[in-house]
């Protein structure tokens, strides 16, 4: 019998092994560096044998039970949860996953049940919520997603439907309201978003359209409110923002513009009060806001002025009130506050 420390002083035995002529035969113990046990088993001419039993440290509560045969797993192995409930049931062939493979809840719900071969997934592989309704439904081949995939709302309705060939996502892929009515419809070519697509509101009403080239957003954008009218109009070319975005009110009032430059950059946002009237002024360069912010009150009077460089605060920052008079000044550097004059 030999025995192993886990320190040359040997306060703490960390295996026993049983041996004949150096090779390992008959029982194994392997103890936590606290003393309890971690692993029971046996071996045979060196090789596992049996039946070995892992343990939660600090407790004599199994946390794994798995059959060897010739050093490879074979069989049933079971693993639990320290409450003694199953965690998982799997089946080993040659030391592989082989065949089901189930996993649950510690309420005993089954959490998720996959189909292996090879130890890698190979068919369906479910998966339930803690109540064992079902939430998703994958399908694998040789490791890798191939086919239909599904998911589910708690109500069990039809959550998202998409196919993928070789791993990647391709073809239509449909969201869903839990109520059934269609949510958006995305089109994929060899895992990136190429082509039209729509989202919907519940009550039918188209909410975005679009078009995807090999994942970049290209054309016109539309967004919809819940009554059909007009809520966004933007434009892209090769993923890049072009020309002026529009965003509007529900009333159908200008809510904001936002303007880019030919190298893509904006320029300028201007938003507006829905009575039409300007309610701020943004200037950018390169990127940066740069330059004087105007906001204004809904009446059209100015309320605010406040001065960029190169995207931080810089100069003195004038706020009136609505019959124009200056009731405060503040003074900037680079961002940083340096000052306040208030009228007396």
């Amino acid at each position: 019998m030999i025995k192993t420390y886990y320190d040359e002083q040997k306060p703490a035995v960390k295996e026993i092994i049983e041996q004949q002529n150096g090779v390992k035969n008959g029982s194994y113990l392997f103890y936590y560096e606290s003393g309890s046990l971690a692993v029971k088993g046996n071996y045979v001419n060196g090789n596992r044998e049996g039946v070995f039993v892992d343990f939660f440290p600090d407790t004599n509560d199994t946390l794994r039970i798995t059959p060897y045969s010739n050093d490879k797993k074979e069989g049933v192995s079971k693993s639990f949860f320290e409450s003694g409930k199953p965690s998982q049931v799997a089946t080993y062939k040659s030391n592989q996953i082989e065949g089901e493979l189930i996993t649950f809840y510690e309420n005993g719900e089954i959490h998720r049940k996959a189909t292996f071969s090879n130890n890698t997934p190979n068919g369906i592989t479910e998966i339930f919520d803690d109540k064992g309704i079902l939430i998703e439904k994958k399908s694998y081949q040789n490791g890798v997603l191939e086919g239909l995939q599904e998911s589910y709302h708690p109500n069990s309705q039809i959550q998202k439907t998409s196919n993928y060939r070789k791993g990647q996502i391709n073809g239509e892929v449909l969201t869903y309201y839990e109520s059934g009515r269609l949510r958006s419809k995305i089109n994929f070519k060899n895992g990136y978003q190429n082509g039209a697509f729509e989202e919907y509101h519940e009550n039918g009403q188209i909410a975005k359209q679009g078009k995807y080239r090999n994942g970049d957003p290209d054309g016109e954008f539309k967004s919809f409110f819940p009554n059909g009218k007009t809520q966004e109009i933007t434009k892209y070319k090769r993923g890049l923002p072009i020309g002026t975005f529009m965003s509007y009110y529900e009333s159908g009032q200008i809510q904001e513009k936002t303007i880019h430059d030919k190298y893509y950059e904006i320029t300028k946002i201007i938003a507006y009060h829905e009575n039409g009237k300007v309610q701020k002024e943004l200037n950018f360069e390169f990127g940066n806001q740069h330059g004087i912010t105007y906001v204004y009150f809904p009446s059209g009077q100015l309320k605010e002025e406040l001065p960029y460089q190169r995207g931080k605060v810089h100069g003195v920052q004038k706020v009136y009130s609505e019959n124009g008079e200056i009731i405060m000044e503040r003074f900037f550097t680079e961002g940083k506050a340096t000052g306040l004059r208030e009228p007396k």
